[in-house]
This record gives C-alpha cells, structure tokens and sequence, in this order.
C-alpha cells in the first residue's frame, strides 16, 4: 500500500493518480474484508480505520477524476 500511496502523491495528473487509487482501492477492500478479523484485538481496528481510510480516500481521487472529464 505504501508503494501504491507513493505513485498517488507523485503522480502529476488526477488521471494518473485514478490508475493507482484503483489499487489501493482494492487492496484496502481486501483488508476491510479479512476472515480474521476480531473486534476484540486492537491490532485488527486500527488496520481496519486504516484501510477504511485508504479507501476512502481511493473513492475521492476516483470521483475527483470522474468530475474532471
């Protein structure tokens, strides 16, 4: 993810920028939906807020390059 976030902020155009949120996007997915997650563990919320984040922010830079075209 870190790769993908680097590629995000350097990229000079929100089109360039869009190829790499979709990634994350499913990379962050992917963690939002792990089989082992337990609420109980401190490790697993934070890695949750985080990937929620991601995608969030995945969803943002997508929409942002929807309402450029």
């Amino acid at each position: 993810m870190n790769v993908l976030k680097q590629y995000i902020n350097s990229g000079s155009s929100v089109g360039e920028k869009a190829k790499y949120a979709e990634e994350l996007m499913v990379e962050a997915a992917s963690l939002l939906k792990c089989t082992m997650y337990e609420d109980q563990n401190l490790d697993c919320n934070i890695c949750r807020m985080i990937a929620g984040l991601h995608h969030k922010t995945a969803e943002l830079i997508l929409k942002a390059k929807c309402l450029s075209q």
